[in-house]
């Protein structure tokens, strides 16, 4: 108990200590401050009398602003990271920026507000000042509002408004920082996904079944027709007028692809006018006693008009010989084309027709449905040729168009082959030896034969009714067929537009199978060591899009000026300090100075504490300086001038 009573007392005896022993004049305490002073420990020598936390915050955020930048630049136009590919954790690039950010502003600011704290006692070490300017700094030091308060009491005429700037400054980094990455979508090249178009070197496939003779063509021999699903592809192209046959859809795993031209054999066509090169005879039929007009090309391919109860508007049919020419071991190898007029030039064609038509876009108005007009006459051709295709996709849509081409195809003994154009951008690696193109004689020929019985019909009025005596002269005669009404009738260019789309149909769906490596039925076998590659692949580039970083580099001023200011405040705060008065002056933040601080005779003017508001208007007309007493105490001195 007695233990108890005593300490105690000591406690009652510190609680009554007098403002004026803790602000003695030194007399007291001569003996404590004459006493030698031990000898500092590292948190005293370094921490409390020196600037480390505030230079290791200070390098900190350096240390984070230049981890930004190195991020920043690292990443430049690169794609952007998935989680978990930052430093191993799920958070994203931005993420990772804005702690970054924090840490720098944070770590370089507590350096600035302990500077801001510093200089108080600097901006008093000079003449005197209002002691009210101590709660200014102090407020300044603390954020944002003190420090614009802080900056209009000093009229930014002292080193420490760079600080407080740098408070405000401070708010402005996170948001700053936040706008240093965008992102936008690029296609990126994707090794790992197939780019392939089917392309081919040669067309050997004969039929399904073979031997499997046609009754009607009996008597030649061999006289096959081609497979079933080539005859499914030439039909298709005539019956889809009303729509557009793809090319060869090439393989594209990314949905985002594209070839540099390449080559493969194909089917071509073309077509011209040759209106020019029809004759027109007047014929006297004696038995029915009546005369009409007979417009014509050939021998095979007219339009009677004017008879009695019968008119010719269409008529289709081949400027083949009937008689094949012979080929290899007397199999047939290709149609004659004796009666061609405008293709001549094309050696051994798949197809050469004559269409002449009743042709009623130049009609009067007065004139009927079937009516009026002239007669025209076009030549159409289906030929084998090297194709150069340029193909691209492009968010899994496929655009294929058709480059050049050639129908330069040289005889052999067994068939006859075609070169490749001669294109350096054509993106097809061909074996040593494999650069030509081949179709065998009785292939070509079985197509052609059968493409000779397709091209065949002609379309008549016979009272008020119209007849057609095959389904593809239907198709020709819808493109053809004059309306009720002179605006409902097609033009000349709407004709041979129409004719040539449905013609390109044709070509492109023979063109398909010929490419398709599933429709193949030769052997490697029959034909030369230099077709043993059939078909080929033109490689194609896979793209993806992929989010690549970009970097508004001008946003990083922000956080690279609070850097760099914060040094050169902070370098500045150190040395005015350090040059006072030895160490003595590097009080910061702390507390106890101020408490300390007010000399004896201030502190008696003054008064002792009371509300805020009564406290400010006590010490408006105090002002003081920080000076050394007769002691070589460090005291705020000054006077309350009324």
């Amino acid at each position: 108990m007695e233990t108890h009573r005593v300490c105690d007392s000591e406690e009652r005896a510190r609680d009554t200590l007098t403002e004026d022993s803790l602000l003695s004049d030194g007399k007291d305490n001569e003996s404590a401050t004459t006493k030698p002073r031990s000898q500092k420990s590292f948190y005293i020598g370094w921490v409390q009398d020196w600037w480390l936390v505030e230079l290791a915050s200070l390098a900190l955020g350096n240390g984070a602003t230049i981890a930004i930048v190195s991020i920043l630049l690292y990443y430049q136009d690169k794609p952007a990271p998935h989680l978990n590919s930052v430093i191993g954790v799920g958070i994203s690039l931005n993420t990772i920026v804005a702690i970054l950010a924090a840490v720098s502003r944070a770590s370089v600011l507590l350096a600035v507000a302990e500077c801001i704290s510093q200089q108080k006692w600097v901006w008093f070490s000079g003449s005197a000042r209002p002691l009210t300017e101590l709660d200014v700094f102090d407020q300044g030091s603390r954020g944002a509002f003190g420090s614009l308060v802080l900056m209009w009491k000093v009229k930014l005429r002292n080193i420490v408004s760079i600080g407080a700037l740098l408070l405000v400054l401070g708010l402005a980094v996170d948001p700053m920082s936040q706008a240093l990455l965008s992102y936008e979508t690029r296609p990126q090249v994707d090794t790992e996904s197939a780019a392939y178009v089917d392309t081919a070197y040669m067309w050997d496939s004969r039929s399904q079944e073979d031997n499997l003779l046609d009754t009607a063509d009996s008597s030649v021999f061999q006289a096959q027709d081609p497979p079933l699903y080539m005859k499914a592809a030439v039909l298709t192209g005539l019956f889809a007028s009303n729509a557009t046959i793809n090319h060869t859809p090439p393989v594209c795993a990314s949905g985002n692809c594209n070839w540099s031209p390449y080559h493969s054999l194909a089917v071509c066509t073309r077509w011209q006018d040759v209106s020019s090169h029809v004759k027109h005879v007047e014929v006297y039929e004696e038995r029915k006693n009546t005369t009409y007009s007979l417009w014509s090309l050939t021998d095979r391919n007219f339009l009677e008009l004017g008879l009695e109860f019968s008119t010719c508007q269409l008529n289709m049919s081949s400027a083949a010989n009937p008689e094949p020419d012979a080929g290899y071991a007397g199999q047939p190898s290709a149609m004659r084309f004796d009666d061609s007029i405008a293709f001549k030039d094309s050696n051994r064609p798949l197809a050469d027709v004559f269409i002449v038509y009743k042709n009623a876009s130049d009609a009067n108005e007065t004139d009927g449905d079937y009516s009026g007009g002239h007669i025209s006459a076009l030549e159409i051709v289906l030929e084998w040729c090297v194709q150069e295709f340029n193909t691209s996709v492009v968010n899994g849509t496929v655009v294929t168009t058709r480059l050049n081409s050639t129908n330069a195809f040289e005889k052999i003994e067994s068939g006859f082959i075609g070169r490749p154009l001669t294109n350096p951008n054509a993106n097809v690696s061909w074996p040593a030896g494999t650069d030509r193109y081949y179709v065998p004689d009785l292939v070509h020929y079985s197509l052609a034969n059968h493409l000779r019985k397709v091209f065949n019909g002609f379309v008549f009025r016979e009272n008020m009714y119209t007849y057609r005596t095959s389904d593809v002269a239907e198709v020709f005669w819808s493109i053809i067929r004059p309306g009720a009404f002179p605006d409902t009738r097609p033009t000349e260019k709407e004709i041979q537009a129409g004719i040539s789309h449905l013609l390109q149909n044709v070509a492109t769906s023979i063109t398909n199978v010929v490419r398709n490596p599933r429709y193949y039925s030769g052997t490697t076998g029959e034909v030369e060591p230099w077709f043993a590659h059939t078909f080929m692949q033109a490689n194609g580039t896979a793209w993806r899009e992929r989010t690549f970083v970009q970097v508004r580099w001008g946003w990083i001023a922000a956080p690279v000026t609070l850097v760099l200011l914060s040094i050169i405040f902070v370098a500045v705060t150190i040395v005015q300090s350090s040059g006072q008065a030895k160490t003595y002056m590097i009080w910061k933040s702390s507390l106890a100075p101020t408490l300390l601080a007010l000399s004896e005779e201030l502190h008696r003017q003054v008064g002792g504490l009371r509300s805020l508001s009564e406290n400010e208007r006590a010490l408006k007309y105090a002002k003081a300086s920080l000076r050394r007493n007769e002691e070589s105490e460090w005291r705020l001195h000054g006077s309350l001038d009324r």
